[in-house]
């Protein structure tokens, strides 16, 4: 308690925990909401297999429980989805390691030129995106690729119907894939989908991905004797 005590008190005024919030706070009553900048953060311990993808999903609550933005929890509904896949250039990540965020906080990159100053086109040279038209088996989709500050593609976005966030993905995955697919193989270039972030429009709640990093580990493993020809191959 001497330790929490003396820290800067959580409601953002500035004054140490225990001359303001902390003072004669009796054991029953509430902690006092954490200011609104550092709502979106959290700590969180990793959890499953390391190098695999998983998702976060943010679901805003509204005050009134009468509100139907309230229903639907973290899966969705049917209705209209923002899908966003972010870029990344292979071995450079655009986050620090254990960090993770939804693409707006993300500086995505790739190896394709779409804008200035990366690309001269004198044929169009105010060019600051590039259109996608995509036909499927779930109808026509048309994607919106948009630059980085260096003029190269960072985040191609779209807007679909679907019943859930998994199937925004999907289905916006199936379109968009052979796209980038030609692009690579054409250009001879990778091209890294970093994540994927998921926008319900009905409630603003995101669902995004991203790659659990692996585990920091101490080198306690000692050989004993001469190790055997299946253990070495």
């Amino acid at each position: 308690m001497k330790r929490v005590r003396n820290d800067p008190c959580i409601c953002g005024s500035g004054k140490k925990y225990k001359k303001c919030h902390g003072r004669n706070r009796s054991a029953a009553s509430p902690l006092p909401p954490p200011p609104d900048q550092d709502r979106t953060k959290a700590e969180l311990p990793i959890a499953g297999m390391s190098g695999h993808v998983q998702s976060i999903i943010s679901v805003p609550q509204f005050a009134d429980p009468r509100d139907p933005r309230n229903q639907g929890g973290p899966q969705g509904l049917p209705g209209a989805y923002g899908v966003t896949f972010t870029f990344s250039r292979p071995g450079f990540s655009p986050l620090v390691e254990y960090q993770c965020a939804d693409a707006t906080h993300v500086e995505s990159d790739s190896h394709l030129a779409i804008a200035k100053p990366a690309l001269n086109n004198p044929t169009n040279p105010d060019a600051d995106q590039i259109r996608i038209y995509a036909t499927t088996d779930d109808g026509r989709l048309v994607f919106t690729g948009y630059p980085n500050r260096k003029g190269f593609l960072s985040r191609i976005e779209t807007t679909i119907q679907a019943t859930d966030f998994i199937d925004a993905r999907r289905r916006a995955y199936k379109a968009l894939a052979p796209a980038i697919s030609n692009w690579a193989a054409h250009f001879d270039i990778p091209m890294s989908v970093y994540q994927c972030d998921i926008r319900e429009e009905r409630t603003g709640a995101v669902r995004f991905t991203f790659l659990t990093p692996f585990r920091a580990m101490p080198l306690n493993v000692q050989a004993k004797g001469p190790l055997t020809k299946e253990f070495r191959g």
